[in-house]
């Protein structure tokens, strides 16, 4: 079948691409030739093309201390660990904060560490850290508080007067200001001052190499043969990884191709409950694809958000509680489901408007 206009009737342009290429391509990898085609389209470096077909990340993972802020943080989170203080953790309420911070959470968990979370509400609060937070965590005599996927530009709540004695460390990838705000760290590649490479990774991504560091830190401390604890494998965790990276739109290229490669090898694993409680309901029967992370997972957790219940999307990613996963998972596909019919509502009267 052959399609010249689209939905809106503006018509379909084939791209050039050199044919030559696309040829050297196709053979030297052994590649159909469509495939060839979108290569050479896209531009991908032919020279790292290798890398882009099977990406490892081993070979690529960088030393999380390239990032500015990263090293002293990872002091002070160590420094809390010991003190068995409890941690507060504020994240955004899209994908990428959630899995951000069950990533902190499942962390935390296998180190006996307390903490409190504590999300905006979208509708009520809308985005970022609020007054509410830093009086509740006041209240909680926390003493430490990670913010993941907000607070680069939180100049009216992250300052001196609302904070006190309380040290704030932001990992975050959003573009802020020249200035930053009164935190004690702040690890973003996309901070006005950093040179780095990084400048794509979701926050999802970002946190992760955090954890890398602190778990090295821990281990130089020999925190965990003191306390008798495993350390707990940091592949398992590649699957949240790849689902807040993918699920916010960065450039599937680099470390975050790798990231979401070796995610995706471990989600079909289904070693994280919560997770595999997601996919059997939205009936994927197949092993999961980026296609299934956008725009069938992805949209069931961020339904919690729109009724203001953002906090079941980074539970039932970090919980082990089967009981409490079922009918989080439940309630998610039901909100999912009303989106939907919303959409396709939408979508019809859409198509009657334009013919």
């Amino acid at each position: 079948m052959n399609i010249e206009n689209t939905f809106l009737g503006k018509n379909w342009k084939l791209a050039e691409y050199d044919k030559r290429k696309s040829l050297l391509v196709s053979q030297r990898h052994q590649l159909d030739e469509l495939i060839s085609k979108l290569i050479i389209i896209r531009n991908i470096n032919i020279e790292e093309l290798d890398f882009f077909l099977n990406p490892d990340i081993k070979k690529i993972l960088p030393e999380p201390y390239i990032l500015k802020d990263m090293k002293k943080s990872i002091e002070r989170i160590s420094k809390s660990i010991n003190n068995q203080d409890k941690i507060g953790i504020i994240s955004d309420y899209d994908v990428d904060g959630s899995t951000s911070a069950a990533l902190l959470i499942k962390f935390f968990k296998s180190i006996n560490v307390e903490f409190l979370l504590e999300i905006p509400d979208r509708i009520n609060e809308g985005f970022g850290p609020n007054k509410r937070i830093i009086n509740l965590f006041k209240k909680n005599d926390i003493k430490l508080i990670i913010s993941v996927d907000c607070g680069t530009s939180s100049f009216d709540v992250f300052n001196k007067d609302l904070l006190g004695n309380i040290d704030v460390i932001v990992i975050d990838h959003h573009i802020g200001e020249l200035k930053i705000p009164y935190v004690y760290g702040l690890i973003n590649p996309n901070r006005q001052d950093e040179s780095n490479n990084l400048t794509n990774l979701a926050t999802v991504g970002i946190t992760f190499l955090l954890l890398v560091a602190l778990r090295r830190e821990l281990r130089s401390k020999n925190y965990y043969k003191l306390n008798k604890l495993n350390e707990h494998n940091l592949t398992s965790y590649l699957d949240l990884v790849a689902l807040g990276t993918t699920c916010d739109v960065v450039n599937l290229t680099n470390l975050n191709r790798a990231y979401v490669s070796k995610g995706l090898q471990v989600m079909y694993k289904r070693e994280n409950k919560g997770l595999s409680s997601l996919v059997d309901t939205a009936n994927i029967r197949h092993a999961p694809t980026t296609f299934d992370l956008s725009y069938v997972l992805g949209p069931r957790l961020n339904a919690a958000s729109r009724i203001g219940e953002a906090m079941l999307a980074s539970k039932i990613l970090s919980s082990n509680d089967l009981n409490e996963i079922e009918s989080i998972s439940r309630k998610l596909h039901l909100l999912n489901e009303k989106r939907k019919l919303i959409e396709e509502k939408v979508l019809i009267e859409a198509k009657e408007q334009v013919y």
